[in-house]
């Protein structure tokens, strides 16, 4: 997790209303850690303006109920190994180029995510040298095939700089990523060109909504970021960062901040941790639990 600073964040803005971006994509929470998956999987290409391009999953494979939906393009993620490698199979590898046999559009994909995190925060926790022997035997074959390669996304911490510094140096310039990808949450000074993961964890709500219309001006108006997907599209109770991060409230109802991304107008929905929380609410009495992760951002 990366916390980077930036003065504006804190500045009193004025709220988005609607925004759209051919750069703007869904990081999509997998089902076993999103329980409402099922139900608010449409929201996200049936919503107000519903401009998103492109969406991951943190898998291989397109999630079912994207499969079919135009100018929707699935980017397949290299997520992780075994501590050991995979012992000559190439999954990973194998899975793409069979895609891509079947008439899938596929012309990038993500290398590994947070390897150098924990598995008890959803990092994959993979060691330099292995990641480096498995990027040379399944990521760069692909080359072949056109697609661009995004560079393992380390967290934004002192470890994630050393990790993927040992990770170049394990590959002995057999490694050709064609995109820096970076996670962080927080605001910030400096990115990569594209961003797979972002957001201003464990703040109150007004905070959160600066910062979201602050870095959503400065990722559309850069350049040189290419790609980016906010790191949200869940319900309030069952975000990890804060239940003001969420783009759904605990209801499944698009908060603010969910439909501006999809390009549609303030909806005065207010995101809550559990229904607790919205009894406590309507009583005058509002306590936000606050559950500590670390996670990371990522520059597409």
């Amino acid at each position: 997790m990366a916390f980077f600073r930036c003065a504006a964040a804190a500045a009193l803005l004025t709220l988005v209303t609607a925004s759209s971006s051919s750069k703007r994509g869904l990081c999509v929470i997998p089902p076993r850690d999103n329980p409402h998956h099922a139900k608010d999987s449409a929201i996200w290409t049936t919503g107000p303006g519903s401009h998103l391009t492109w969406y991951y999953n943190y898998g291989t494979t397109p999630t079912g109920e994207y499969k079919n939906t135009p100018g929707f393009e699935f980017v397949p993620m290299f997520w992780g190994a075994p501590e050991g490698g995979f012992t000559g199979d190439t999954p990973f590898l194998d899975s793409i180029r069979e895609q891509i046999k079947d008439g899938s559009n596929i012309t990038h994909v993500l290398g590994f995510n947070e390897p150098d995190g924990s598995f008890e925060y959803g990092a994959s926790n993979i060691p330099a040298q292995v990641a480096a022997e498995e990027w040379k035997r399944q990521m760069e074959p692909l080359k072949e095939h056109g697609v661009k390669l995004g560079a393992p996304a380390v967290t934004g911490t002192p470890a994630g700089a050393t990790w993927l510094q040992d990770f170049f140096s394990h590959c002995n310039g057999s490694c050709n990523p064609d995109f820096l990808p970076v996670h962080f949450y927080g605001t910030f000074e400096a990115l990569a060109n594209r961003v797979t993961e972002w957001g201003y964890n464990h703040q109150d709500l007004l905070t959160t909504q600066h910062a979201f219309n602050e870095s959503i001006r400065m990722l559309d108006d850069w350049s040189k970021i290419t790609r980016y997907s906010y790191f949200g599209a869940f319900r309030s109770d069952t975000s990890n960062v804060g239940p003001n991060s969420a783009m759904l409230t605990e209801e499944g109802k698009l908060t603010d901040i969910g439909s501006w991304y999809l390009d549609g107008p303030a909806t005065n929905n207010i995101p809550h941790n559990s229904w607790a929380g919205v009894l406590r609410a309507s009583n005058g009495v509002i306590k936000v639990a606050v559950i500590l992760i670390l996670v990371g951002y990522f520059v597409v």
